[in-house]
């Protein structure tokens, strides 16, 4: 009873003209593999100085309805444009309209 090949080949006849010497498995891509260690870099402990009166310290509040005022620039991101006003999301997850009446042309 023959077994099934299940992908295999067959083996063929070898012939020495062709059958080139095989290299040494270790010898991969031709590099030879050096098992040198590298000397850990040891982490400075040099702290720098730094002068505090260069840093100004800039807290900004968190912006709400109520501190809302007539005239303030704010930075918001046009969310939805409609033909009766456009949804601008502010910071703060607040959202505001500006009716198409108070939009200019330019």
């Amino acid at each position: 009873m023959t077994s099934f090949p299940r992908g295999k080949r067959p083996k063929k006849a070898k012939d020495d003209a062709d059958v080139a010497p095989k290299k040494a498995k270790d010898d991969l891509f031709g590099v030879q593999n050096k098992n040198v260690k590298k000397p850990k870099k040891k982490a400075s402990k040099k702290t720098e100085k730094v002068d505090d009166a260069n840093f100004v310290v800039a807290v900004a509040e968190n912006l709400t309805y109520a501190k809302l005022e007539s005239g303030m620039n704010l930075i918001g991101k046009v969310a939805e444009v409609t033909d009766v006003d456009l949804k601008v999301s502010l910071p703060g997850h607040l959202v505001g309209y500006v009716d198409i009446n108070n939009i200019s042309e330019a």
